[in-house]
């Protein structure tokens, strides 16, 4: 489920065109149209707190290259 929420529902920053976290008003939608529960939601915002890092990194590493 994080990696729905992680490609579909993660917004971006209008200023520097970095990803942002995922919050649970991103997320809470999701899980209640698919029938999760709020132990679900725990899990998505958990492995998205242990994920966020290397995903800013990877976004901040193409964004140089990019330059």
């Amino acid at each position: 489920m994080w990696d729905k929420c992680s490609k579909f529902d993660r917004d971006f920053s209008e200023m520097s065109g970095m990803p942002k976290r995922l919050k649970t008003i991103d997320v809470l939608p999701l899980c209640e149209l698919h029938g999760y529960s709020i132990n679900d939601l725990e899990n998505i915002l958990l492995i998205e707190s242990a994920a966020y890092p290397f995903i800013f990194k990877s976004a901040k590493k193409q964004q140089e290259k990019n330059k």
